[in-house]
């Protein structure tokens, strides 16, 4: 680098154009005496003198005793870094300052309450002094205008030179957002604006506008006349810089714009006569569940479907199954139960069908991959719904769909299961059943507290009224892992001494788990032998 470009950055360091020339010169000579400094540059002895009196009470330069008198800079790494750290010491002493001016600030305005500008409201009438308004507002705007009104007021605004007005503004860096409803394609403005603002197209059931600038203030309509007429008087404004208004304003116009759709899209839906793509909102269960079951009847190839409990919506049991029988391509996710196994086992065979046991809440279809509809909580609740045909919105819907159903389990699976649980339960309320004839008390499932305090669970639990103390536990034994399950049954038999452990095999039993049951205590017994056993155990107990 250049000695001028050092001293020219040098100076950002606290040294002043000359006290930088001197101070490199000296840096770079070495020990120099005063004359040297004078005849380098052309300057007078006593102004040298003066600027090497600074920078040696800076700490920038040394003198060096003898004649004549020679000066000798400190090295210039050294001196930067003194420059930051007493930077740095300022700095970090005028944060204490600070602590301490706001502490006693904190003791002497107790009670003081802060002075805040009052919320203002201004009513303006006729629609010339509205437009006058408006335009005063935009033209204040440094980062955002966000307006929504109609196709009409944008015709109108377009001759009041609305246009001309937020031209500049975009240019110079001003977010423009317009939402309008464009009922036909004649509205040639739309396409103007849609050039250098961001534009979209929302449904308006009424004549409405307002404008936010800036989230600071905001201008709405109090009623519109929306004939073209710029005379009219029937045009009420409500003008407030009220910060929980505007707050309001502000999250309505976010949700509509998130809800509102393309122009260009718009454009192109009316030019060809196609269904333009949208989101909806259904504001209440009967529409969910009217919407999914027309969904359903329209489905032409494709039908994924998640349900977390079908038994909730009894109702669209015969819509499903008339699109099965059109032979459409139908993916079911549920949680499969005693209640609709049967009715799933019917439909194995013609559709793919997966159990998913999960918290989640999610229903949804997707049908034809065209349309979807999204419900999250269940269908008690009355909470809103989500239809959309948005290609976008379809499209995750159906990666989150196809996310639960890799890990859904094969209904097959689940339903070999869930007939043994059924038989399981059937057979448990054949053995309470004969108890219960004789007379004794049952609890199924039932627990038992032990000796330790620790409470134990099994599938029945019964005793006879007239011998209380004397309890009977009894559990199925499980077809997987039997051997496992007399073991731990062996500590629950160690804490619970004044109860019998009865074990009941559906199946033929092996002799290894025969000999670990004996060992144990555990008294078990086969299926072909539990009404001998149930005979002589009330004949006991009569």
């Amino acid at each position: 680098m250049s000695v001028e470009f050092i001293n020219q950055k040098i100076t950002s360091f606290g040294f002043t154009e000359e006290e930088a020339q001197y101070y490199v010169f000296i840096s770079l000579m070495g020990p120099t005496p005063i004359r040297t400094l004078v005849r380098r540059f052309d300057t007078h002895r006593v102004r040298v003198y003066r600027t090497l009196k600074k920078l040696e009470d800076g700490g920038f330069i040394e003198r060096i005793l003898g004649r004549p008198v020679k000066y000798v800079a400190v090295p210039i790494d050294k001196s930067l870094q003194n420059s930051i750290d007493d930077v740095k010491k300022k700095l970090s002493d005028l944060e204490t300052t600070r602590g301490e001016i706001l502490s006693e600030w904190e003791k002497i305005s107790k009670g003081v309450e802060p002075q805040t500008e009052e919320p203002r409201f201004r009513i303006h009438q006729g629609r010339q002094q509205i437009y006058d308004q408006l335009i005063q507002m935009c033209e204040r705007a440094e980062n955002e205008i966000s307006l929504v009104t109609t196709e009409n007021d944008l015709h109108r605004l377009a001759l009041f030179g609305f246009d001309d007005i937020l031209k500049p503004l975009v240019s110079r860096g001003v977010q423009v957002n317009i939402m309008t409803e464009v009922k036909s394609i004649e509205f040639e403005e739309i396409n103007e604006y849609y050039q250098f603002t961001s534009t979209r197209h929302v449904p308006l059931p009424s004549p409405v506008r307002f404008i936010v600038i800036d989230d600071a203030e905001a201008l709405l309509t109090v009623s519109m006349d929306d004939e073209m007429r710029m005379s009219t008087q029937n045009d009420t404004g409500l003008w407030t810089n009220s910060g929980s208004l505007i707050s309001v304003l502000s999250i309505f116009y976010n949700a509509l714009w998130r809800l509102a759709s393309e122009v260009p899209d718009v454009v192109k839906a009316m030019k060809t006569g196609k269904t333009l793509q949208e989101i909806r909102t259904l504001r209440t269960q009967k529409e969910f569940q009217d919407s999914f079951i027309e969904m359903v009847n329209r489905s032409n190839s494709t039908l994924d479907i998640y349900l977390k409990n079908l038994n909730d919506a009894p109702e669209i049991y015969p819509t499903i199954s008339a699109a099965l029988q059109r032979k459409v391509v139908c993916r079911i996710l549920t949680q499969v139960s005693l209640e609709n196994v049967d009715k799933l086992k019917d439909w194995s065979d013609l559709a793919a069908i997966r159990h998913y046991d999960s918290e989640s809440t999610m229903n949804l279809v997707v049908v034809d991959d065209m349309e979807t509809l999204l419900n999250l909580p269940s269908w008690e609740s009355r909470n809103q719904s989500i239809w959309s045909d948005l290609s976008a919105y379809v499209d995750t819907m159906k990666h989150s769909f196809a996310e639960h159903w890799d890990r859904g389990e094969p209904v097959n699976d689940v339903i070999s299961r869930i007939r043994s649980e059924q038989s399981h339960l059937e057979f448990l309320q054949t053995v309470s059943g004969s108890f219960t004839d004789h007379g004794w008390m049952v609890d199924s499932p039932g627990t038992i507290k032990g000796n330790s305090g620790n409470n134990h669970t099994f599938n029945l639990v019964t005793h006879n009224p007239n011998n209380p103390e004397k309890k009977y536990a009894i559990d199925l034994l499980e077809d997987d892992s039997p051997l496992g399950q007399i073991i731990r049954m062996q500590p629950k038999k160690i804490d619970l001494t004044n109860t019998q452990i009865v074990v009941i095999s559906k199946k033929p039993l092996e002799t290894e788990v025969e000999s670990l049951a004996k060992l144990y205590m555990i008294q078990l017994i086969g299926e072909s032998d539990l009404d001998a056993f149930l005979g002589g155990l009330f004949e006991e107990n009569q």
